[in-house]
């Protein structure tokens, strides 16, 4: 594993510090999205503190070998806002974003597959509460 800097004790902290740092992205990207396609604000945010303490999603953030973990939700949880920006107005360039964040997250981890599965909950979130 290649460390981040030429301390061993340091190196350790600044992956830590990292992937906390990716985790609060994931949570802030968690309840941005969920706001957006529910347009409720206190529901999201219930859902997203939850994710936040989630054993799962702490374990990864205590474990410096699951930042692929991290980095596989970060790039899901953007493909999912590129889907509803795309969904508002279809381009090429819209659509590319969302390729590329697609591909980014399945190069982390290959359990990003299930963005077309999550992409169609968001969707019909959106259509039922007339978002996105």
């Amino acid at each position: 594993m290649e460390r981040n800097t030429a301390s061993p004790s340091l190196g350790l902290r600044w992956s830590g510090a990292i992937s906390l740092v990716l985790h609060a992205l994931n949570v802030v990207l968690l309840f941005l999205v969920l706001r957006r396609a529910t347009g409720y604000l206190q529901r999201s945010a219930l859902v997203a503190a939850l994710f936040a303490v989630h054993p799962l999603n702490v374990e990864c953030v205590a474990w410096v070998a699951e930042r692929k973990s991290l980095l596989s939700m970060l790039f899901l949880l953007l493909a999912l806002a590129a889907y509803g920006w795309y969904a508002n107005k279809r381009s090429w360039e819209r659509y590319w974003v969302l390729v590329l964040l697609f591909a980014l997250g399945l190069a982390a981890k290959p359990m990003v597959v299930t963005l077309t599965h999550s992409a169609s909950a968001v969707g019909l979130l959106a259509v039922k509460a007339h978002r996105f």
